[in-house]
């Protein structure tokens, strides 16, 4: 859905009830995307501290424009499958560290049984693997 009256400001309810929220460029996502898009910036900035890295260095890295890095750690736009693989790259974290806390996040979805039923047949450095990603999404 565009915003037709480029008034970026300006909310308006779409056909399917949300209130969309207005980007930095004036096209209108909804409520949902929004806060996906929020966690997400949050995500990677946490992410990104945690490094001790600023924005420049993880653009130059990804080879983007600081400005573009900028809106997508803001969450001003949302992020595409081709930036979140090259992040991954850059930053050494599995993308899901980005996806955390959102509707998409799969190891949420998983209660603690699942998760014991899940590993607890693994060799020992399968599970070694799992325990130290499961302590990176947790920090």
């Amino acid at each position: 859905m565009t915003n037709v009256n480029n008034d970026v400001n300006a909310t308006q309810t779409g056909a399917n009830g949300y209130q969309p929220e207005s980007t930095k460029i004036g096209k209108q996502v909804n409520g949902e995307a929004a806060a996906y898009y929020k966690q997400v910036a949050l995500n990677m900035r946490k992410a990104r501290r945690q490094l001790n890295l600023t924005q420049q260095q993880i653009a130059d890295a990804m080879d983007i424009p600081r400005s573009t890095y900028k809106s997508l750690e803001s969450g001003e736009v949302g992020i595409y499958c081709f930036h979140m693989a090259k992040w991954s790259l850059v930053t050494g974290y599995d993308i899901r560290v980005i996806t955390q806390g959102t509707q998409y996040d799969i190891a949420a979805r998983l209660s603690r049984q699942d998760l014991v039923e899940l590993v607890e047949d693994l060799p020992v450095a399968k599970y070694d693997t799992i325990v130290n990603l499961l302590k990176a999404f947790k920090d």
